[in-house]
Parts: structure tokens; C-alpha cells; sequence
């Protein structure tokens, strides 16, 4: 992957992926992965409305990667 993408995309994505490294950590110890699951699958799915949100409106679909 480009450097510049991956650091644009780790900015973007910031809060939501301390939230994610916090679930995998307490998972780690608990053994009990159901959070971090679902962090991911609501991530999924943010990420696919938004997709079919700039399909309809027509925008690239990583349009929103280089604002």
C-alpha cells in the first residue's frame, strides 16, 4: 500500500481505531472477542452506506479517503 494512503486513512479513522486496539486489548485478557466483533462489523457497515451513498451522488468511491 502507498505510504500516503495509509497514513491519510489512520488519520481519518483515528478515534475509531483506539476504540478498536482498547476492545482487542480487554479481549486479550477476558478471552471474550464479541466486542471487538462488532466494532468491526459496525465499522463494515458505516463504511458501505457511506459507499452507496457516493455511488448514488456519483463521487468516486475513495473520494472520501482524500479529503
Amino acid at each position: 500500500m502507498q505510504p500516503k494512503l495509509v497514513q491519510q486513512v489512520k488519520q481519518q479513522h483515528a478515534p475509531w481505531l483506539v476504540e478498536l486496539e482498547s476492545l482487542a486489548v480487554n479481549a486479550l485478557i477476558s478471552d471474550n472477542w464479541k466486542d471487538v466483533f462488532n466494532c468491526l462489523y459496525e465499522k463494515m457497515e458505516q463504511l458501505d452506506r457511506q459507499t452507496v451513498e457516493e455511488e448514488v451522488a456519483g463521487k468516486p468511491i475513495f473520494s472520501s479517503l482524500s479529503n
